[in-house]
């Protein structure tokens, strides 16, 4: 992408669809499943700050039941 951003993965009518990886320029990453361009279905997205949330995805936002762990462990 222009941002640097780099997309690995399936893709359906010019979007990122069915299973993919998204690397940003920060190092952060999202991991999973995707619908129409958007985080969908099950996924993992680490920050920079090693902040990682697992679980469920629904148009690009978290939605249903996951797990969020900070990078001190809690």
């Amino acid at each position: 992408y222009s941002d640097g951003s780099i997309y690995e993965g399936e893709w359906r009518a010019g979007n990122s669809h069915g299973s993919g990886d998204l690397t940003f320029p920060d190092g952060s990453m999202y991991t999973g499943n995707w619908y129409k361009g958007k985080y969908h279905g099950v996924g993992a997205y680490t920050s920079r700050s090693g902040a990682k949330y697992d679980g469920e995805w629904s148009a690009g936002k978290y939605h249903g039941i996951g797990s969020f762990i900070w990078p001190d462990g809690s």
